[in-house]
């Protein structure tokens, strides 16, 4: 029989769930595969004919920016960034969860990613 091990904090996507996901790889044997935990897994929700994007916290996603520019000062230590519940670095959030109609689409979300790796 297999044996399950359970990680307080590990948010692995629901069966059925529609999401963007950064995988840090699909090779190896990783407890958690999505780069940073939780900031590497984003929801889509349908709303108004519209598919939008959230973090896994249920933040509305309202811009992707370059972290070139973020003062290294104010930038957080990797030990900080890599533990749950923190929204990656580059990405804005509007933490109320009334606010779905101000999140990026998907196809904008993909856009500014896509601008990101070219620039």
């Amino acid at each position: 029989m297999g044996q399950i091990v359970e990680v307080r904090g590990l948010k692995i996507p629901k069966e059925g769930e529609n999401g963007i996901y950064f995988v840090e790889s699909t090779s190896r044997d990783l407890l958690n595969p999505l780069i940073g935990w939780s900031q590497g897994h984003f929801i889509i929700e349908q709303e108004l004919g519209e598919r939008r994007v959230r973090t896994i916290d249920r933040q509305t996603v309202t811009d992707i920016q370059s972290v070139s520019s973020i003062p290294s000062v104010i930038k957080k230590p990797q030990a900080i960034i890599e533990g749950d519940g923190d929204v990656a670095a580059g990405v804005l959030v509007d933490s109320s969860s009334l606010s779905i109609e101000r999140a990026l689409t998907v196809e904008e979300f993909k856009n500014r990613i896509l601008d990101l790796l070219e620039n």
